[in-house]
């Protein structure tokens, strides 16, 4: 589910809506904070370390012995990273209501997720500096109009930062010579929140 722009923020925010048959969101009712990386990370989310121009992101070796045999997997970056716009998180009311304003005050969190080998999406995530998790704190509480007359919820969203990969593992023998690659040994993506989250209302 994709939020709009959210027109007390930022202009630039993309205006595709993905939402479920019925459901609206009023382009008034989205407002935009930030947040900050639960890890200590000075970083607005996007990579904050360049790839080689190769494409290369990272490379991992693992021994099969106490000799030189074993294997090396490079991970390279895919066309099509991209960041996504107001993405629903979650729910912040549980249930459907015709209420004529909504207020909150508490954290949110966003968390990332991936597709793939759990070691891979990992080792994208940590070298090019993309955020685990980042909370939103605010300040006061936030006071945001409804149409009475619908029934609405309040949502969380926040913008995503997508990277895609795949992994070529080179076999070693015990000489430590590559004896054959396997292109494509593995393939995903990792999904990873940025600085930009959103209050929104969705209406049913």
């Amino acid at each position: 589910m994709l939020c709009s722009v959210p027109v007390h923020a930022m202009s630039s925010v993309s205006q595709s809506l993905d939402l479920n048959d019925g459901q609206t969101v009023d382009l008034n009712d989205v407002y935009a904070f930030q947040s900050v990386d639960d890890e200590g990370l000075n970083t607005p989310g996007i990579p904050i370390r360049t790839r080689q121009s190769s494409g290369l992101i990272a490379s991992i070796r693992t021994l099969t012995s106490s000799s030189l045999a074993g294997w090396e997997d490079k991970i390279y970056a895919l066309g099509g990273d991209r960041l996504d716009h107001c993405v629903f998180v979650k729910y912040l009311t549980s249930s459907w209501a015709k209420s004529s304003q909504y207020v909150w005050g508490e954290a949110n969190t966003a968390t990332w997720s991936f597709t793939g080998g759990a070691t891979f999406g990992e080792k994208v995530r940590v070298t090019l500096g993309l955020s685990k998790s980042r909370t939103t704190t605010y300040s006061a509480s936030v006071y945001i109009p409804a149409i009475s007359s619908k029934n609405s919820k309040l949502a969380f969203g926040s913008d995503y930062f997508m990277q895609n990969y795949t992994v070529n593992r080179s076999i070693i023998n015990d000489a430590g010579i590559v004896t054959s690659i396997i292109s494509s040994y593995d393939s995903g993506y990792t999904y990873t929140p940025t600085e930009n989250t959103y209050l929104y209302i969705v209406y049913q």
